[in-house]
């Protein structure tokens, strides 16, 4: 005797064996949009806990990890991006296996059901390749970070001239294209300065080099700004800060060393006939000289004249922020003084502004109405700050990768990558104030002479002797200087 009525597996009860009567296909769609829903939608609870607790504690680690300040640059640590890019392959396997378990649990007949499931497997599948090529790429441009050499002279492309603001006008930061300000005789291209060059002189009394830091307490850190203009044989550090946190007292004290410091003695023996600001590329093209590099000599030379041994240095090039600050849409910035730089074609009022790219970099390059070199010193701190601020918000996560591989041409630093996270807190205290700093420029610092008496250029030598004693003063027993005879403090001979 024949019968009309159709059979299905008869549905599932917690521990058996057979089908549900409810959809396949559908459990595997709910299954694709989170693992887990697809077992829970066919009754299958403990299965679908097991499926989704761990993507749930993932996602709880993960916004755990975020919430600590600092914890985010952790992924410029190629170590951690490897990691997760291991992370991310296991997590679209189990994606997968929950979408193929759901479906099989369920009822489902003829090729339409599968070919659901197949092509749900494939879109997790490609998701998940993409997102480790993209965090493969944020390794790859991490480790340029970490092993770069940022004293290369590239120079930045040819583009058109743009148009000047209008004075009185706020620079428009959706103007499209970004173009670069224009270029012009930078102050510090003095066409009376000569080739630096290496004159005989006193064999320091402490060798750098050779001194053991990791254990005194102090957390040393070299700042350095690179800037690049046309006609120059490498980049300058027209900046350079040197960030001292002290562990024991919480202490962060912040010193800076004007460009203009010339003809000072070296960490190695001899003077330095040049400017400071020229020391690092001039270290870079004379391995012979300096088989450290630039950036490590000039981190040894500013700790031989501050009396304190540099543990770390980072280095940001001005000019190739631009392209950092294109990818994030502009930044923020709060101008506390009236700028009208007919030079630089930059015009802007007090306030905050929003900033293009273009005119970012204006600001930062900017000297008028500034408060001189460290003015200038402090509006770089400001646009990082703010760009800090930029690269953190959620929008700009999916930017990710073409965020680092430019950040990956603007900064560089020896800073061990697993403690990347210690130099972003550092800069956050030295944003919020540290707690003492000082200027090493003229008169309290530095000897100025009138241009007659140098040749026409434009330089101060610093007093070594009240650099020494405040050296003593701060650091103790710590300071190079202390039980040393003082340096002398006067004017150096001069050639």
């Amino acid at each position: 005797m024949s019968s009309n009525i159709e059979t299905r597996p008869p549905m599932r009860t917690n521990g058996g064996n057979g089908r549900s009567r409810r959809s396949g296909a559908v459990a595997a769609l709910l299954s694709f949009l989170f693992p887990g829903l697809g077992q829970a939608y066919l009754g299958q609870r403990r299965t679908a806990l097991a499926f989704a607790m761990p993507i749930l504690g993932l996602i709880a680690l993960g916004a755990l990890a975020l919430s600590a300040r600092g914890a985010a640059f952790r992924v410029l640590d190629p170590t951690v991006s490897l990691g997760l890019i291991v992370l991310i392959v296991v997590v679209g396997i189990w994606w997968i296996a929950a979408v193929w378990h759901a479906w099989q649990g369920g009822w489902h007949s003829g090729t339409a059901s599968l070919a659901v499931v197949v092509l749900l497997i494939l879109t997790v599948g490609a998701a998940d390749a993409w997102g480790a090529v993209q965090m493969w790429r944020v390794r790859t441009a991490s480790q340029q970070i970490f092993t770069g050499n940022p004293l290369d002279a590239t120079p930045p492309p040819p583009t058109p001239s743009p148009s000047p603001t209008p004075p009185g006008e706020t620079p428009n930061p959706a103007a499209t294209p970004t173009q670069r300000p224009p270029d012009y005789n930078d102050p510090s291209d003095d066409p009376n300065e000569p080739e630096p060059s290496i004159e005989p002189g006193a064999t320091p009394s402490f060798d750098i080099t050779h001194i053991d830091s990791d254990n005194d307490g102090l957390l040393n850190v070299l700042l350095v700004g690179l800037d690049w203009q046309p006609g120059r044989t490498s980049k300058r550090t027209d900046t350079i800060l040197v960030v001292s946190a002290n562990s024991e007292t919480g202490e962060v004290l912040m010193f800076s060393f004007p460009r203009d410091i010339a003809r000072f003695e070296l960490y190695e023996g001899g003077i330095y006939n040049g400017k400071i600001n020229t020391f690092a590329g001039f270290a870079n093209r004379n391995p012979e000289l300096f088989p450290e590099g630039g950036m490590r000599a000039l981190a040894y030379q500013v700790g031989f004249l501050l009396g304190a041994p540099i543990d770390y240095y980072a280095s940001v090039n001005m000019p190739g922020f631009m392209s950092v600050v294109e990818i994030v849409g502009g930044i923020t910035v709060n101008s506390t003084r009236d700028i009208n730089d007919a030079n630089l074609q930059f015009y802007l009022e007090p306030g905050r502004h929003r900033l293009n790219a273009a005119d970012a970099l204006r600001f930062v390059r900017t000297r008028k109405g500034s408060g001189g070199d460290f003015g200038r010193a402090e509006r770089q701190q400001e646009v990082l700050a703010a760009l800090r601020k930029e690269l953190l918000k959620p929008e700009n996560l999916a930017k990710m990768p073409e965020i680092v591989e430019a950040l990956s041409q603007v900064i560089n630093t020896d800073f061990p990558p697993g403690q990347i996270d210690q130099l972003v807190l550092l800069a956050d205290q030295v944003e919020e104030e540290p707690s003492r700093s000082w200027v090493f420029k003229n008169p309290e610092w530095a000897i100025h002479l009138p241009a007659r008496e140098t040749n026409g250029r434009s330089v101060i030598f610093l007093k070594m002797d009240k650099l020494a004693q405040l050296s003593i003063d701060l650091f103790g027993s710590k300071s190079l200087y202390h039980g040393r005879p003082l340096p002398e403090g006067g004017i150096p001979e001069l050639p």
